[in-house]
């Protein structure tokens, strides 16, 4: 059975191996097997190198394993790189360099707000008021962990970020919480992003993302997956429900990156828990949806809450910059077992401007439920068993802009070779136009506004700055103007 009980074991054993590991053994290597696991903006450098060429790797799911991506960076000829993609590469060289001969990496931080932050994106998802932290990363041999203790301004505190790992052949087991995300989206994702608290899982995942030496599976190109086991908070309808997750990244021709992705919520207090429960979910088992043991067929819905769909980018190049075309498409329901219904989109383009990554990406939430010609919306991200939704501590575990919710986002990302970052992002947002409930806005009010973020980063020795300016402006009503400032201060030693 899988249960909390079975993963606090799995959580003590692991423990105990990282304790004996670190004790025992003296191998040393770069202290995290993910690329950008305490700095995410190392994830756009990797996918940056990728868009140019220069590294063969999928990049369209965070976080990465660095197994692959080390190797390539030590054949790269800088030579005559384009400003993005030599600065990309010095960073990344950078982080090796800092991290390859050290057993641990401590950090600590401070991050402060005029007020709690409603929206995340990829490069940034602090949306507390407060927040103080510390946090020690390590590995040895095969054995990788990171303690992190997080304390909040209302004085509560967690241990998001904390995971521990172990590497067997091609292959890593994980338990922790650790930020992800899934998909090409700049500004969010449909299926899993890091708007939510982290989720605890288990999780099983590939150790590179090279191309595979087997004959069988050597047409994928560069590959990745994982499977994961998860566990929701105790304080919602169904409490301590679990979510079975999966992904597939491949790239089969160099300039071709395909995602498939599935998430099932299941089990729960209350709810059965066993084996036989996920099998069924995983089979995608047919029940009454009226919880009777015979009905009309058309009245048949799948055990568990069950989302799932395709992200696909494709780059070419034009005046000697790559130019990304990506899509995101998930679904909540299923005709039939292959074919999702009650969809919701993602479109982006992106490409490079003197050196600064511009993108322009539109996502839809606004969803009619029960197939395309039926006009109820109010679904998106719902189920009529958990009713607290496809959310963790209430946000949206894909969406940072949840469900019912249409977005045209513009971002720009500058980058310089001693580590400044330089960002701006405008956005028109409409979100639960209706005024209904369920949905996360208050009930019988809608949002319609537009959004400015600004955000400056810069290194100081072992100091990491950065500060942040969101602006909203009510299209509608000047009840919706707000502005919240923010800053963060990082000391990595």
């Amino acid at each position: 059975m899988y249960s909390s009980g079975i993963c606090y074991l799995v959580i003590r054993k692991l423990s105990l191996l990282l304790f004996v590991s670190f004790v025992l053994a003296g191998t040393k290597s770069q202290a995290s097997p993910w690329v950008g696991i305490s700095d995410a903006s190392l994830h756009n450098d990797v996918q940056t190198l990728v868009e140019f060429g220069y590294l063969t790797s999928v990049s369209m799911t965070y976080p990465l394993p660095w197994k692959g991506i080390d190797s390539q960076l030590s054949q790269i000829t800088v030579g005559s790189m384009p400003s993005a993609a030599r600065i990309a590469y010095v960073r990344l060289q950078h982080y090796l360099a800092q991290t390859v001969n050290r057993r641990t990496v401590h950090m600590a931080g401070l991050h402060l707000s005029s007020e709690e932050k409603r929206f995340s994106r990829f490069s940034n998802n602090e949306y507390d008021k407060g927040r103080l932290y510390y946090s020690a990363e390590m590995r040895s041999g095969r054995i990788a962990g990171r303690a992190k203790v997080n304390v909040l301004d209302d004085g509560s505190s967690h241990i998001d970020g904390s995971y521990m790992a172990y590497t067997f052949d091609d292959w890593t087991v994980r338990a922790g919480m650790i930020d992800q995300w899934w998909g090409a989206g700049q500004s969010s994702s449909l299926i899993l992003s890091n708007n939510a608290r982290p989720i605890k899982t288990l999780a099983l995942s590939r150790a590179t993302s090279a191309p595979s030496e087997s004959a069988w599976l050597r047409w994928l190109g560069p590959w990745y997956a994982t499977f994961q086991l998860g566990q929701l908070e105790a304080q919602r309808h169904i409490p301590n429900a679990k979510l079975a997750m999966s992904r597939v990244n491949l790239s089969p021709l160099s300039n071709l990156e395909i995602g498939l992705s599935w998430v099932a919520m299941w089990g729960g207090d209350g709810v059965g828990n066993g084996l036989g429960r996920l099998f069924d979910v995983m089979t995608f088992r047919e029940v009454c949806a009226d919880g009777s043991e015979n009905c009309d067929p058309a009245l048949n819905t799948k055990v568990g809450n069950h989302l799932a769909g395709y992200d696909i980018k494709y780059t070419l190049m034009a005046f000697g910059q790559p130019v990304n075309l990506y899509a995101q498409r998930i679904g909540e329901d299923a005709a039939d077992y292959w074919r999702v219904t009650d969809t919701a989109d993602l479109l982006g383009i992106s490409t490079y401007v003197m050196g600064a990554k511009v993108s322009v990406e539109w996502s839809d939430t606004n969803v009619q439920c029960n197939g395309d010609d039926s006009p109820k919306t109010n679904c998106y991200y719902e189920h009529s068993e958990f009713k607290s939704g496809y959310r963790h501590r209430g946000r949206a575990i894909g969406s940072a802009y949840d469900s019912d919710a249409e977005v045209l986002t513009m971002h720009v990302d500058r980058r310089f070779a001693n580590g400044t970052r330089a960002e701006i992002s405008m956005s028109k947002i409409e979100m639960n136009l209706d005024g209904e409930r369920p949905s996360p806005a208050v009930e019988g009010v809608s949002d319609a506004l537009y959004r400015i973020n600004l955000s400056y980063q810069f290194p100081y020795k072992s100091w990491i700055f950065d500060a942040d300016i969101d602006a909203y402006k009510g299209i509608e009503s000047e009840e919706d103007d707000t502005v919240v400032v923010s800053s963060t201060a990082k000391w990595v030693f």
